[in-house]
């Protein structure tokens, strides 16, 4: 099968977090299973971005296009982009959108409305109630001008977990939901000994000092102020360290004053895998105090790497069940999380061998291709079946 997928992001932007390296694993599961995966993407967050013409690549046996494109407006803008997708929607029977509120994508999805092109669209939690509430007003309009016909102009709405396919489902019962988990390869995200310790020693924490990790880009629903207020009142007699780890997270932290055994680390950047993959076992607890993650790949990836993870409920990975050994869902209360962040830095357990087993089946690059192609095969059988009718 021959698919197209528009992003306004790719690598190599891995500052841009966990729906980048999500989707990368989209598309290079695709093309181990031997399909043909093209990428339309602009040259945001590249060494190119600013250039005015077009880059072709490859990575990882994917076919990448950047068309040149800017951050504006809250978004991606890019001109040309809508041109590039609607020529090579001739040699691609499918075509996946990915990422939502993007005024580069206005264009694209009119035209294929208009040559009856059907599509796939992933929003990636784009249109969750706490999502919508930033800048309500001009959400509210944008969606009635544009995203409510890119939703229900798509033949399939892929949401990455439950608790983003009910929030879709609520704000329009008659979009095609589906539900397919990001990928996170168990054979990528493995505990990394070696490299924890050297990670460690490179960020000055000293082996007496408990190491709680949050991961991700810069913005309020991270909810970086609340975790900052609860290692502030982490019991004495163990030193801690918060350590964020992301781009401009530096921006959220020092809010708040942090008695002597306890100290906050901000680690500017986004890693690679490898850098994760690093930190995330050098870790005794990682916490994703999230308001809302539509999926969080943090979740899954420090608990495929043997760390304990606690999380808050609206995180969609929180619901996987094979994840209950690993992880402590709490609500957004500071005692709570203050007790449980203290004992689990003492006492937790990673993820035992046979629920690390079920989670990688679960969300696999082989498992989730194959609903995947699912969802694609659907498509485009409507899509023939509608060619044949009278």
């Amino acid at each position: 099968m021959k698919v197209l997928h528009v992003t306004p992001v790719y690598l190599p932007a891995w500052q841009y977090g966990g729906t980048v390296r999500a989707i990368h694993a989209m598309t290079t599961a695709l093309v181990t299973a031997g399909h043909e995966v093209e990428v339309i993407t602009t040259s945001i967050g590249t060494e190119n971005e600013g250039s005015g013409h077009l880059q072709d690549g490859v990575i990882d046996g994917v076919r990448v296009t950047y068309v040149p494109g800017t951050l504006r407006w809250g978004g991606a803008v890019a001109p040309r982009l809508a041109r590039e997708v609607l020529e090579r929607t001739r040699s691609n029977p499918v075509v996946h959108v990915s990422s939502g509120w993007q005024p580069a994508f206005r264009s694209m999805f009119f035209g294929l409305r208009r040559r009856c092109r059907p599509y796939v669209y992933s929003p990636h939690g784009c249109f969750s109630p706490e999502v919508f509430s930033k800048g309500r007003w001009k959400k509210a309009a944008y969606y009635r001008l544009y995203e409510r016909d890119n939703l229900r102009g798509a033949a399939a709405v892929v949401a990455t977990s439950e608790i983003e396919a009910v929030d879709l489902r609520r704000m329009d019962a008659s979009l095609r939901v589906v539900v397919v988990p990001n990928i996170c390869d168990p054979d990528l995200w493995t505990t990394a000994d070696g490299a924890a310790a050297s990670w460690r020693r490179q960020q000055r924490i000293e082996e007496r000092e408990c190491l709680i990790l949050q991961v991700g880009r810069p913005d309020p629903l991270k909810n970086t102020v609340f975790l900052e207020e609860v290692v502030r009142g982490l019991p004495r007699g163990r030193r801690y360290v918060l350590a964020v780890m992301g781009p401009g997270q530096s921006q959220f932290l020092g809010r708040t004053e942090m008695p002597d055994h306890v100290r906050v680390l901000h680690i500017e950047g986004e890693s690679d895998p490898a850098g994760l993959r690093a930190a995330y076992s050098a870790a005794q607890v990682v916490a994703v105090p999230s308001k809302y993650e539509c999926f969080g790949n943090v979740v899954v990836e420090a608990a495929l790497c043997g760390t304990r993870v606690v999380t808050a409920p609206r995180v969609g990975a929180a619901c996987l069940e094979s994840l209950a050994g690993a992880v402590t869902v709490l609500p957004l209360e500071i005692a709570a999380w203050r007790q449980t962040l203290a004992t689990e830095a003492e006492y937790g357990r990673g993820l035992a061998a046979c629920d690390r087993g079920r989670l990688a089946s679960a969300i696999s690059p082989a498992r989730v291709g194959e609903q995947l192609l699912a969802v694609y095969g659907s498509v485009w059988l409507r899509e023939e079946a509608g060619k044949t009718a009278p």
